[in-house]
């Protein structure tokens, strides 16, 4: 038997080239469809889990899939606002409300404004610095702090919403005060505020300082001396305050988290019953579940079309080697005649077929567990 391993290796080692542009693809025609498969089936356990855990979704009326999206993912269109009032209205003895602000971006990352409460719904903690201490300070997803190189101490500026329009609020300079640990989720892409940060980015909050630097830095209108975005520091943070009543201030939506099944379930019945309510209240698994079945169909069409090209790849191969040997029958009647029977020249021709298809096969199952590694990467692209 080593005498055929050896043949047959010495057969594949002299045609290298040949062999290595067969392995290669045959390992990707195997490749493509198993990360495909890996990829989508660990991004939709990934979305399940995250709206698993978030019962309910307080809303503007309207698309149950926007409003899901946004307040998981903080992805998607921008929805219509609703008010802190809304939020107070649901009953703390049915159920824990969470309420969110996503409006803005910060090197086009989502600010989130949230309450404490939601990094503990979340589990979410902190590899390093401190909770936010002041109006003006953020937390950073895992993520965003690696590809934006920040660290706590460090300075982060949201986006400007409009280019043209001078008298629109200006960005926001906020102080990083801490780096969440990683989660795999939405959270490791967002930048976290409180509230009251998100609200002085609406322009409802504002604060006064000297004469000399009021402008843009105190939320009044800009003159030559004047920074051209609003900080909050040590100077100035007492006097940021509010106008209008705090019942009226925008949200995003509101993560509702019921006390048991029949909360949920007289909580759902209110909500529905109001036909000209302008609030609505999604169930994020029943939305996860209507989107991940349209992408997991699709994902079963972009597998058969990947198996069907293998199997094509295949055939290929099997060509290609068939038409070698032809070439090689001068080599082969050679070995014949030196002493090689007929069986020992069909186990040589099948040691360089399966070698070839196990170094194919292993070099799918390296590639797709490298694809692995970087699936945050991956699955954000994807998703």
């Amino acid at each position: 038997m080593r005498d055929v391993c050896l043949l047959a290796w010495r057969s594949l080692s002299f045609h290298w080239l040949r062999n290595a542009l067969l392995i290669g693809s045959l390992a990707t025609a195997l490749f493509v469809p198993a990360v495909v498969y890996v990829l989508v089936q660990r991004a939709a356990e990934s979305l399940r889990e995250r709206a698993d855990s978030t019962p309910l979704v307080l809303g503007a009326a309207g698309s149950d899939t926007d409003l899901t999206l946004m307040s998981l993912y903080f992805a998607g269109r921008s929805a219509t606002p609703i008010s802190v009032g809304d939020v107070d209205a649901i009953d703390p003895q049915l159920a824990t409300v969470l309420p969110l602000h996503v409006r803005f971006h910060a090197r086009g990352r989502p600010v989130v404004g949230v309450t404490p409460d939601y990094f503990q719904h979340r589990g979410l903690t902190l590899s390093s610095g401190d909770a936010w201490q002041r109006s003006g300070d953020c937390l950073l997803g895992h993520q965003v702090a690696a590809e934006l190189a920040l660290r706590a101490g460090d300075r982060l500026t949201t986006d400007s919403e409009t280019v043209f329009d001078l008298a629109g609020n200006y960005p926001l300079r906020m102080r990083v005060t801490g780096v969440l640990a990683a989660t795999g989720t939405a959270d490791d892409l967002a930048v976290f505020v409180a509230l009251e940060t998100a609200w002085i980015l609406e322009g409802i909050g504002h604060g006064h300082t000297s004469a000399g630097e009021a402008g843009t830095e105190s939320g009044d209108q800009p003159h030559s001396t004047a920074k051209p975005f609003t900080e909050v520091t040590e100077e100035n943070a007492g006097s940021f305050h509010f106008h209008g009543r705090r019942a009226g201030f925008p949200l995003t939506s509101a993560l509702v988290l019921p006390r048991d099944e029949r909360a949920q379930t007289l909580l759902l019945g209110k909500y529905e019953s109001r036909e000209a309510s302008s609030l609505q209240l999604a169930e994020p698994d029943e939305v996860m579940q209507r989107l991940l079945g349209a992408v997991l169909k699709a994902r079963w069409f972009v597998i058969v079309g990947m198996t069907l090209l293998g199997l094509s790849a295949f055939a290929l191969v099997v060509l290609v080697f068939g038409l070698t040997f032809r070439l090689r029958r001068g080599e082969f009647q050679t070995l014949r005649r030196i002493g090689a029977s007929a069986r020992r020249l069909a186990a040589i021709v099948a040691c360089e077929c399966v070698a070839v298809i196990v170094a194919s096969a292993s070099l799918a199952a390296v590639l797709t567990w490298t694809a692995t590694l970087f699936e945050p990467y991956l699955l954000r692209w994807l998703l």
